[in-house]
């Protein structure tokens, strides 16, 4: 028997001494000891428990739930929110997630500690809210439980929204989540970066990273959430989709050096695939700073010896990636523009360019250059606009139209050419840097 208590108003506060059941369509009788306060404000957790009839043996186990609420605007809810766990030998009736009343905040971690029955390996969630307060609707990212007798933990990514909707009503506020990924869908990561807790070992500067695997890197990540990142002592949590990258090979971290006080005592990294639940540690446990460097390669702790063990050697292979914006009336933009390269061997996932201020001005040509996993022949780039129009984006060797108001174009190998000196016209340190480098040009794929 499961007893819930809201612990709403004066005098909530509820000891129950038992439970008696009687079946009025026969002779049978059972009695549910408890002897246990309802009081949540004391107790976050006491607002719901579970009763066992008096001769009846039911073992019960604690389960740890993690919520991770989206960073994103409006994400929080102020409702109240229930879990239910379905398994292959039982099921729980919906418990209520209690801890504090800054629980389900925007960008958050919340844990909890629910106390159930074995359900044994779990098949799906259900996750809902009861639709009350001033800001119900909830962004809900993923979900992890932590099985105790299993030793295991599944994620369940959600990355919606629970909502009251004219389509779907009430139940718009519920979802049924199962392990894993969705088929066909991009593979979605979790970084958690842990900062170490000596003096002044948090950092001011901008921070980002690349994730290596075997099939592919994820180009280089900014780490960068609403909230105030990298605090000493601090376990930061990050976000992010891409082709699935393989297994985990290395990772690069670094940051920017800007701000009042750059230099960071990175602790470890810690990389998790959200669809297999497969996670990686880098251990680090040093400074990142002018004396020791603000970049840093890690390798994964293989046999917990505290230590990363080189999986797979080769070094990140540098790419010059040259933008051309076209001509026409109004072609530039002032957006946050980032590509992928993809190619015979792997790809580079999605890398921001770079281009501070002064953003992609009409008629004008960019030169970056990113650092990534060798993708051997290129075959196509993915380029992508958000916060802004950029209306044509010119090749070297044609021109391509870009969708406005953001969004992604998908661009093709027309032309290619090798060069042993650099682009025509480029100064002679440019073109000692160009040699035994290969020049591609891309158009728009036709519909």
């Amino acid at each position: 028997m499961q007893v819930q208590a809201t612990g709403r108003g004066f005098g909530a506060a509820w000891h129950l001494q038992h439970v008696t059941v009687k079946d009025m369509n026969g002779e049978e009788e059972a009695s549910f000891s408890c002897n246990r306060w309802f009081d949540t404000s004391q107790d976050p957790t006491s607002g719901t428990q579970v009763l066992v009839a008096g001769d009846v043996s039911l073992e019960l186990i604690d389960y740890m739930v993690k919520t991770y609420t989206s960073d994103r605007k409006f994400a929080s809810t102020s409702a109240d929110v229930t879990l239910q766990l379905f398994g292959d030998k039982d099921h729980t009736g919906p418990r209520p997630l209690e801890g504090s009343s800054r629980n389900f905040e925007r960008g958050s971690m919340d844990e909890f500690s629910l106390e159930a029955v074995d359900v044994g390996e779990i098949d799906h969630i259900v996750v809902a809210h009861d639709n009350r307060g001033l800001s119900p609707a909830w962004h809900l990212s993923h979900v992890e439980v932590l099985h105790p007798l299993l030793g295991k933990t599944y994620f369940f990514n959600c990355d919606g929204w629970l909502q009251k909707t004219e389509e779907e009503g009430v139940a718009g506020c519920k979802r049924i989540l199962k392990p894993g990924s969705k088929v066909g869908a991009p593979s979605r990561y979790k970084i958690s970066v842990k900062t170490g807790d000596a003096r002044s070992s948090g950092t001011s500067a901008n921070v980002g990273i690349t994730v290596f695997g075997s099939l592919g890197d994820s180009g280089e990540r900014e780490l960068d959430t609403s909230a105030s990142d990298f605090k000493r002592g601090a376990k930061d949590h990050f976000f992010f989709e891409c082709a699935d990258i393989g297994e985990f090979h290395r990772v690069t971290i670094g940051h920017d050096g800007s701000g009042m006080s750059p230099a960071w005592l990175l602790d470890s990294v810690e990389v998790t695939d959200l669809g297999t639940g497969v996670t990686a540690l880098f251990p680090h446990a040093a400074w990142l700073d002018s004396k020791n460097g603000a970049s840093v390669t890690l390798h994964p702790d293989m046999d917990g010896d505290g230590k990363g063990d080189v999986l797979a050697a080769g070094e990140a292979h540098a790419y010059v990636i040259t933008v051309y914006t076209g001509n026409a009336w109004g072609a530039g933009s002032s957006g946050k523009v980032s590509i992928e390269l993809h190619g015979t061997q792997g790809f580079i996932g999605e890398t921001v360019l770079k281009n501070g201020s002064s953003g992609f001005k009409r008629n004008s040509q960019q030169v970056f250059e990113i650092h990534g996993t060798d993708i051997g022949e290129p075959t196509s780039v993915v380029v992508r606009l958000e916060g802004g129009s950029w209306r044509e984006v010119a090749s070297q060797r044609g021109r391509c139209t870009q969708p406005e108001n953001g969004g992604r174009g998908n661009l093709h190998p027309w032309g290619r050419e090798r060069t042993g000196g650099g682009r025509r016209g480029e100064n002679r340190r440019g073109a000692e840097r160009g040699k035994g480098r290969r020049r591609f040009g891309f158009r728009q794929q036709k519909e």
